[in-house]
This record gives structure tokens, C-alpha cells and sequence, in this order.
């Protein structure tokens, strides 16, 4: 029998996902997606999807799992937070499932956002100012970046109304079936959190208290380099498949040590005081709905820093 996933973490994008299944990845007693983010389940964005069949789905993400082993098995795509079909999906797949829904304020998450599409080039407009302009002219289909698979998904003006998109989920996930973690709690107490996720899944401590920070702010040395490494030539990469097959390995590692290579630490700019208001003005309603949904005062989203 396939391993089948139970749990779903669908929370926005840079609110610390990544950081959280990593965490879990390494718990003895969950397994967890491999790649973290197999999107199959948004079946409203299909060229998004990393996989389209079930069969392949389970298999090619969940095959090293052991159900007999793991007390939870759990993947991460933050595109089901945005997709209107993907909570459905899930919940006929399995009633059961339990969604792990993480949030952070717009105003810090839209700028890391922006940095980490121009990183995987979704996004080519390198000032978030300029791309906040831009959304009337790529809303007709213009001014959209090359490799962009899905223009809602560089509208950042909704991307950052986490208020509407939780009250769509409230409405489809049974309450006892869901948990909000706010990314404020989860920098400040990750350690807590943590232990509040295992409970959660009803997954047992395992003792951890190293908590290293995940997914931090990069930029590339070289976008051509990346574009390469992800987008390979199929010439090139039929003469490298032979190769391994006439040495008997399955991977040679040089690529994957190239792309790392490729990407270094950066620290974004501050956003200008006339840009921070217009964010400001913009999210003001939608959190204070988000605020009143969750029952927590978020009035600090909205005050200078």
C-alpha cells in the first residue's frame, strides 16, 4: 500500500514553511514530501503542477515513506493557500486531512515574496516598487515575466490579503481540523510552536532544540547560471544521463554544487516611507478581518517600524 499524505501545511509563502517542514522532515516518526512542494492538488493553476496523476503523485513524493513507520505524513505547498480548488481537493482525497496554515504580515511578506521570485525567476523586475506598479498592466497579460506560470501568482496586492483567503478556507476546513501560526510567534518561540504542531499531528516530542534559521533572504550571483541549471538543455543532459549510466551512479552532484554556489546571502532595502503607506492603506482592511477571524490583535501590522 502507497504512503498517503495526512497533513497539508498551505501557508502563505516566506511566513516560514520551509523552516517548519524541515523541522518535521527530520522528526522520527513523520514523513514528509520529497520535493516539499508537489502542488498537485491545484488543479486551478496546472502549470504550477508538479504532478498531475495520483499514482505519480504518491509514489514519486511519498515512496521512502513507511506508513507502518511514521505516525504522520505531510507536504508543503504554499500555492494551495492562493488555490481555490486545492483545500476541496485535499478533503476528497482525504476528509481527514489536517492543514497547517501559517501567516506573517503583507508588509513584510510581500517584499520577501518579490525577492524570492526574482530568485527562481518568476519574477524579472528587480525593485518590488516597481513591480507593486506593474500590477494593472499584468492583470490584461502584460508586462509579465518569462518564466511567470501563473499571473494571479505575482499579483502581490491580493497575494498579501491573507484575510480573504483564510475566511475561503475557514469556511471548507472543519475547525477541529486546522491550525494558524502566526510568523510573529513562530520567530519569537520557535521551539513552542514546534511542540504545538506535534501535538497537532499527535506526534510524540522528540527533544529537539536546535532550531536553525531556514530559507533566509538570497539573490543570485549569476540568472543566466540559474536558468541553466533548471532549465538544462536536453542535449546536454542526455550525454550527462549516459555518462551515468556508464559509471554506474545516479547522480553526479556538480549541478547541484553549482547552484548552490550560485545563490549568496543578501539583506532586502528597506521600504521608502511613501511605499510603506501605500501597503499600509492597501492591507488595512484585509487585516483587521484577518484579525478578527483568528482573534488576535494585529494593530502592530500596521504601525511603523
Amino acid at each position: 500500500m502507497k504512503s498517503r499524505p495526512d497533513f497539508f501545511i498551505i501557508g502563505a509563502p516566506k511566513c516560514g514553511t520551509t523552516a517548519l517542514s524541515e523541522y518535521l522532515r527530520e522528526h522520527p516518526r513523520i514523513g514528509f514530501s520529497q520535493p516539499k512542494e508537489p502542488v498537485y492538488f491545484c488543479t486551478d493553476f496546472p502549470r504550477v503542477r508538479n504532478f498531475t496523476e495520483e499514482s505519480d503523485y504518491l509514489e514519486q513524493c511519498f515512496g521512502h515513506c513507511r506508513q507502518t513507520d511514521n505516525l504522520a505524513i505531510g507536504e508543503g505547498s504554499t500555492a494551495y493557500f492562493y488555490s481555490t480548488q486545492a483545500v476541496g481537493n485535499i478533503l476528497r482525497f482525504d476528509p481527514a486531512a489536517r492543514f497547517i496554515i501559517m501567516l506573517r504580515n503583507p508588509l513584510d511578506m510581500i517584499p520577501a515574496l518579490h525577492a524570492q521570485k526574482l530568485l527562481s525567476l518568476e519574477e524579472d523586475e528587480p525593485s518590488f516598487e516597481t513591480a507593486w506598479s506593474l500590477r494593472q498592466e499584468r492583470l490584461t497579460g502584460r508586462r509579465l515575466p518569462k518564466f511567470c506560470m501563473e499571473p494571479s501568482l505575482v499579483d502581490y496586492a491580493a497575494l498579501g490579503k491573507l484575510g480573504s483567503h483564510l475566511q475561503r478556507h475557514f469556511q471548507e476546513i472543519p475547525e477541529a481540523q486546522r491550525l494558524v501560526i502566526l510568523f510573529d510567534d513562530f520567530a519569537r518561540d520557535t521551539r513552542s510552536i514546534y511542540a504545538q504542531v506535534l501535538q497537532f499531528l499527535g506526534v510524540p516530542e522528540d527533544g529537539r532544540t536546535d532550531f536553525p534559521r531556514i530559507n533566509e533572504s538570497q539573490q543570485l550571483r549569476n540568472p543566466g547560471l540559474y536558468e541553466f541549471g533548471h532549465r538544462p538543455p536536453q542535449t546536454l543532459m542526455r550525454i550527462v544521463n549516459a555518462f551515468k549510466a556508464l559509471l554506474g551512479i545516479e547522480r553526479l552532484g556538480l549541478l547541484s554544487r553549482l547552484l548552490a554556489w550560485n545563490v549568496r546571502p543578501s539583506q532586502r532595502a528597506p521600504l521608502s516611507d511613501t511605499l510603506r503607506q501605500v501597503l499600509r492603506k492597501e492591507f488595512a482592511d484585509d487585516i483587521d478581518s484577518l484579525a478578527r477571524l483568528i482573534s488576535r490583535d494585529l494593530s502592530h501590522w500596521q504601525q511603523d517600524t
